[in-house]
């Protein structure tokens, strides 16, 4: 909403910085690119928006979007591990808006059970009941889409690394050992990283065939490094 606030305010002065009020471009990477994808797609920015540049992701990535039941379960998995009490939504509601925000952060890795190591997106964008006036995007919006709008799709190269080195981060090198751990792990921990563990019959054995085809016969180490790299980069940001 507040990229949208910004868009508004930018249809309504833009002329006044020698800008075109009647062609707006939003550009997005990665997660930009599913937000330019969003803003497209939101009845909020009808008619503001005159096309978009979409980079290695879009509002159809796996990542990038959840329904409001998955938004329930999430936000009730949140709930427990902040102590919040689950008896009403106006008292879930009151209690997590008083959880300060570092404790939030300090559950986060949490989620992510199998392999905490990895950071995903816990929280996406989710749909909204169309019963709200305001609501930025709906179920009805987000099926409809505007062919309206020109869109050029393209992808960056090699956007995976940016995994590799969030992976790099969070575990302070590419140890042998963790990286061992990782492929022993690897039918396990990939489903749940590429958010297709309920998406799909037998997620490990789908796991397995990304493993085959592009690792063949070897195992995940610091020689390898380029060939995960390949994998995020397909499957998280030129899947959707």
């Amino acid at each position: 909403n507040d990229q949208s606030l910004a868009l508004k305010w930018v249809k309504q002065n833009i002329a006044n910085f020698g800008g075109d009020e009647c062609r707006i471009t939003v550009v997005g990477q990665s997660s930009g690119a599913a937000s330019a994808h969003y803003q497209v797609l939101s009845p909020q920015n009808h008619g503001i928006i005159n096309g978009a540049i979409l980079m290695s992701g879009s509002a159809d990535c796996p990542w990038a979007f959840c329904t409001r039941f998955q938004s329930a379960n999430l936000t009730a998995k949140m709930a427990k591990l902040v102590n919040c009490p689950q008896t009403s939504a106006i008292e879930l509601k009151k209690c997590l808006s008083s959880v300060n925000a570092s404790e939030f952060v300090m559950n986060y890795y949490k989620f992510q059970e199998v392999w905490p190591d990895v950071p995903s997106v816990i929280f996406p964008p989710c749909l909204e009941s169309s019963d709200n006036e305001k609501a930025f995007i709906t179920e009805e919006s987000y099926k409809k889409r505007n062919a309206c709008t020109p869109m050029m799709i393209g992808a960056t190269s090699s956007g995976g690394t940016f995994n590799i080195a969030t992976l790099k981060q969070t575990t302070g090198d590419h140890s042998d050992e963790k990286l061992s751990e990782f492929d022993r792990k690897f039918t396990e921990i990939i489903p749940v990283d590429l958010v297709f563990q309920d998406t799909v019959p037998n997620p490990e054995k789908k796991a397995a065939q990304l493993k085959q085809i592009y690792f063949g016969d070897e195992r995940i180490s610091n020689k390898t490094l380029r060939q995960l790299a390949d994998l995020y980069s397909d499957m998280v940001y030129l899947f959707g």
